[in-house]
């Protein structure tokens, strides 16, 4: 009962933290007189650091989703879901300090030598990310632990960067934006999917209790 109580709070805040983080990249085209070129874009250096520290927060709250969905057991026994997991958690976790690591430098631009590190840091950290839930997804798939929309979300969450993320970011740099928006949107019924293996599991108990 423990275990499922951490699943569903981690399904919750899952959806919160991908809810964050897709409204801050979407907000990111908010029209601004700060110059696009300057890496806190749309914001002023001195608001910058703050909508960063929320949106590291937001992926931390996605890290604890994938957690959550570590211990949910939906990719059973299967050695492939369980090393998958373990890069989805590896590649969430790094993610967490590289976005952070932008709130240092409100001042900078965009080809500044920190800011293309981070960038670097915090795609591959993604993209490792993403390989882990393509791996965890097709666990999930195979081991039929969920049923319905709920089996596909974490092959959702690996497939996105790899199908949209990436291609527009090697045709159109300038929309990236809109993948990383949904990109962070995928977390959301990830969420709920952890948050409804939980109530699911509750009702069969009261079932079985009655």
């Amino acid at each position: 009962m423990q275990n499922s109580n951490f699943v569903r709070s981690a399904g919750l805040w899952c959806i919160v933290g991908g809810a964050i983080a897709a409204t801050g990249a979407i907000a990111g085209t908010i029209p601004s007189s700060v110059p696009v070129t300057n890496l806190s874009y749309p914001y002023t250096p001195a608001v910058y650091p703050i909508t960063e520290v929320i949106w590291s927060v937001s992926h931390l709250l996605m890290f604890i989703g994938t957690l959550g969905l570590f211990r949910s057991g939906v990719v059973g026994e299967s050695r492939l879901g369980r090393v998958g997991l373990w890069i989805a958690l590896v590649g969430m976790a790094l993610i967490v300090p590289s976005e952070l690591g932008f709130a240092f430098f409100p001042t900078a631009t965009m080809d500044s030598m920190p800011v293309m590190i981070l960038s670097t840091a915090i795609g591959l950290a993604t993209m490792v990310a993403s390989l882990g839930f393509i791996l965890a997804g097709i666990a999930t798939l195979r081991e039929h632990r969920w049923q319905g929309w709920q089996r596909f979300t974490p092959l959702l969450c690996g497939l996105f960067a790899f199908v949209v993320l990436i291609p527009v970011l090697v045709i159109r740099p300038e929309l990236l934006v809109w993948p990383i928006a949904g990109w962070s949107a995928c977390f959301i019924p990830l969420g709920l999917a952890l948050y409804r293996q939980h109530s699911a599991s509750s009702a069969r108990m009261a079932t079985v209790g009655g």
